[in-house]
């Protein structure tokens, strides 16, 4: 019998190009929170990363930077920690060389270099989410952003870049990566009102706590939180050994939460409303007195 020749198969340019784009969709790994306060904003992430061979490590993935007129933070999630190692250089140097004197120029420098970032992957760019504080010291215009202020924004490359305020229906709240599917319904339920600086860190260590807790295969490692605040001066990096001794509290708010839940829902008992409510009240005291114990010690500079 003869050998049967077979001709190779030749895929159509198109037909590679398609298939060998990275697809995007919800981050396996990490958690990033970014949330709004009195004094301006708060971003912060845990110290898990994904590099491209899938292998995990620790790492910082909240940074800063300041120019001459701009303050900024930026945080990431991704699956592949060498792409936002890369990505996040560029936007802090534009926008420390550019330094933008309104909001929208900001804007259009971070999407200027995220859809420079992406043109330089022929087949198809990792998928990258940040959350991106900024802070332009310049007069406020209301209504508008050709002005100065401060804003929180999610972006995604090449040119997503979406400004979150408390008026929204996410109110001031963003949180990427795996974790997010724990700590945006506990957001929406409790955290969702304004916030002083001090009480949205405590909340923020809540979320990170059961992100931590029910996503552990994909959220570790410590937290890096970052306040930016509305006066020109760089981003004030909070301790993590505080941020780990506010989390050391999460499991009493979830024993209180168990506990008032099962008063409310629960027959009250023969005492009554009376009794209903010492209980539940003397839980909430005790608990206030342990967060109220956490002090968040702040120090400045690059981490």
């Amino acid at each position: 019998m003869g050998l049967i020749a077979i001709k190779p198969r030749i895929l159509a340019p198109n037909y590679v190009k398609k298939n060998a784009a990275r697809k995007k969709g919800p981050m396996r790994m990490t958690i990033a929170i970014g949330a709004l306060c009195s004094e301006g904003l708060i971003v912060a992430a845990d110290t898990r990363v994904v590099m491209s061979d899938g292998a995990t490590s620790v790492g910082v993935k909240v940074h800063t930077g300041m120019s001459a007129t701009c303050s900024f933070v930026i945080a990431n999630a991704t699956e592949d920690g060498n792409a936002a190692n890369t990505l996040i250089p560029d936007i802090i140097g534009e926008l420390e060389q550019r330094d933008p004197q309104s909001l929208t120029e900001a804007e259009t420098n971070v999407r200027t270099t995220m859809t420079h970032w992406v043109s330089q992957h022929p087949h198809g760019a990792p998928a990258v989410q940040l959350i991106i504080g900024i802070n332009v010291d310049r007069p406020v215009f209301p209504g508008g952003r050709e002005g100065g202020g401060i804003e929180l924004y999610f972006c995604e490359p090449p040119n997503t870049m979406v400004r979150k305020t408390a008026l929204d229906d996410c109110r001031g709240y963003i949180a990427i990566g795996a974790g997010s599917v724990v700590t945006d319904p506990i957001f929406r339920s409790f955290f969702a009102a304004p916030a002083p600086t001090r009480q949205r860190l405590l909340q923020i260590s809540y979320l990170m706590y059961r992100a931590k807790k029910d996503m552990a295969s994909a959220c570790g490692g410590t937290t890096n939180a970052v306040v930016l605040r509305r006066t020109h001066e760089f981003p004030i990096w909070i301790s993590h050994f505080e941020m780990d001794h506010a989390e050391n509290q999460g499991s009493i708010f979830d024993y209180v939460l168990r506990r008032a839940a099962s008063e409310i829902v629960g027959i009250l008992p023969s005492e009554g409303d009376h009794h209903y409510l010492a209980t539940v009240g003397e839980l909430c005291r005790k608990t206030s007195e342990v967060w109220r114990g956490v002090d968040f010690t702040p120090w400045k500079g690059t981490h």
